[in-house]
């Protein structure tokens, strides 16, 4: 538990500031880049991967905290039943949890999910939008039904919407002929309006991205807005 606490303050010092559209909020992330499961083959415990009420500052998200931990729980356990061990893992401490919009009189929480793929792409084989296009099939849209059926969640008038981050690797070109794997990672924040009428099919694919802010998160050159384009 000593370690959690200190890997979720060292995440505190890494916030990401991202304009929330259509509802210009200023939305601050924290992103667990450098917290990771120690045994890859043994998949993180529920008490590992969600925050728990000591991480939290705001006594607001506390409250949600305890209120929908059984939700959060569901979240984590769906996730676990439909990829197999291996496959999907979740951030250590902050791969779910709950966090503030910070922004003109705006109370708006979210709710965070940050998991890391173990697909592993070839940089010379497909292009930066046909990786994220294919990580948007394989595990967002899929993730995002998941979260949307803890519906009693998503109701709650403090809750935003939802950020969902995901991380994958990259066999690149780095120096001269040296071939090397990298991260590349996205997040993608979603107004809870937009989700629902998107699992209702009221949204197609390309239009929930739309009317989204995704971000593409670099641990040395920052952060920047990007658009994902569907084939």
């Amino acid at each position: 538990m000593k370690k959690q606490r200190e890997c979720a303050n060292r995440n505190e010092n890494n916030i990401l500031s991202v304009l929330a559209k259509p509802l210009v909020v200023l939305l601050f992330l924290a992103v667990a880049i450098g917290c990771r499961s120690v045994d890859k083959l043994t998949p993180l415990s529920a008490e590992s991967v969600i925050a728990s009420a000591e991480t939290y500052q705001s006594l607001k998200e506390r409250e949600l905290f305890f209120k929908y931990k059984s939700n959060l729980e569901h979240i984590y356990q769906k996730v676990r039943d439909r990829y197999a061990p291996g496959e999907v893992e979740f951030f250590i401490v902050r791969g779910i949890y709950f966090i503030s919009a910070k922004g003109v009189a705006s109370q708006d929480k979210y709710l965070v999910v940050n998991i890391k793929a173990s697909k592993l792409f070839h940089d010379s084989k497909t292009s930066f939008n046909k990786r994220t296009a294919q990580i948007f099939f394989e595990y967002i849209k899929p993730l995002f039904k998941i979260i949307a059926e803890e519906k009693e969640l998503l109701d709650d008038p403090l809750v935003a919407g939802v950020a969902l981050g995901v991380r994958w690797q990259v066999k690149k070109l780095l120096i001269g002929t040296y071939i090397g794997e990298v991260h590349e990672q996205i997040q993608l924040i979603v107004l809870k309006d937009n989700l629902n009428r998107y699992v209702k099919s009221e949204m197609t694919d390309q239009h929930l991205l739309d009317g989204s802010s995704i971000v593409l998160l670099h641990e040395r050159r920052g952060n920047q807005m990007i658009t994902i384009t569907l084939e």
